[in-house]
């Protein structure tokens, strides 16, 4: 099973929902936010940066279409996207969960999560 958090926001490239990252970043520069919010989603993406890798595929960008999604066995990791979303929600953003078995044809494959091209 696999899980993947999105935005209602179109990627510009793809032209798919974005993934949660896109607003989280956003977010933790918006100076309408106090600084501790701001500095609670700082802190979730510091973690992610530090734990989940960064495929060098996704820095080329060559597969537009193809998206990333976590392993859904992988608790703690999903848990702290979880948090995450609870955070966006909170400050009135809403983030779909979408939990899928087949995510189309895998391009990368790590201990945290694929990237299909679906």
């Amino acid at each position: 099973m696999f899980i993947r958090f999105e935005i209602d926001r179109k990627h510009h490239k793809s032209g798919r929902k974005s993934g949660i990252f896109v607003l989280s970043y956003e977010l933790a520069e918006d100076q309408e936010l106090e600084h501790y919010q701001r500095q609670h989603i700082k802190d979730l993406l510091a973690y992610f940066k530090k734990e989940l890798p960064i495929p060098n595929y996704f820095a080329s960008r060559t597969q537009r279409n193809a998206i990333s999604w976590l392993k859904a066995e992988e608790t703690d990791m999903v848990s702290k996207f979880y948090e995450l979303k609870t955070i966006l929600e909170e400050y009135g953003q809403h983030v779909l969960v979408t939990k899928e078995k087949f995510v189309g044809r895998i391009l990368y494959d790590d201990k945290y999560q694929v990237i299909a091209l679906t």
